[in-house]
């Protein structure tokens, strides 16, 4: 889940991941953006260490910098080919360099391992859609909701969806719900 920092005071950051609240120090926060840099010294004392090299890529990935997040995607998928997190996130890395073949078959063997994962639906939802495959979109938002009832982004991208197949009357259903 996304954690949101509700609170920012005396080095201390209040934050909640919709489920669970509670206090971190500042010091030990590390922004995505600066994962790359924070990682790198604990995957060349670990190059086997596949949370870290998850963190580092979805660093790049915040950066923009996809050839090299999908380098570290690999290399967890590698060294754990059961990682269904690692294969969605790759699949936002292929979609984002417009490679909608390549994330399609991420999110179907993230979906493969763990077919619970709302947001692995979503963002094959969002791929179909860039393909303008609008009803294998809808489908997949249909699943995410059905898996996750509260999560905005998936009924607002399928509002999208509705939108592009002229269905207005759903469309501003979902944008109105998200």
């Amino acid at each position: 889940l996304p954690i949101k920092v509700r609170e920012d005071r005396d080095g201390w950051l209040r934050i909640h991941d919709g489920l669970r609240e509670g206090w971190v120090n500042k010091a030990d926060f590390v922004l995505v953006r600066d994962a790359p840099t924070y990682f790198h010294g604990r995957i060349q004392a670990n190059p086997k260490d596949t949370w870290a090299l998850w963190m580092r890529a979805n660093g790049w990935l915040d950066k923009g910098e996809l050839d090299n997040a999908i380098k570290d995607f690999d290399a967890c998928i590698r060294l754990d080919p059961t990682d269904s997190a690692a294969f969605n996130s790759r699949g936002i890395a292929w979609m984002r360099k417009k490679d909608y073949d390549k994330a399609l078959a991420d999110y179907n063997e993230g979906i493969r391992l763990n077919p619970q994962w709302a947001s692995a639906y979503s963002n094959r939802g969002n791929t179909w859609h860039a393909k303008r495959d609008y009803n294998k979109a809808i489908a997949d938002h249909n699943e995410a909701i059905r898996r996750d009832p509260k999560d905005a982004d998936s009924r607002y991208n399928r509002g999208l969806s509705y939108f592009a197949t002229k269905d207005y009357e759903k469309a501003i259903a979902d944008f109105t719900e998200a």
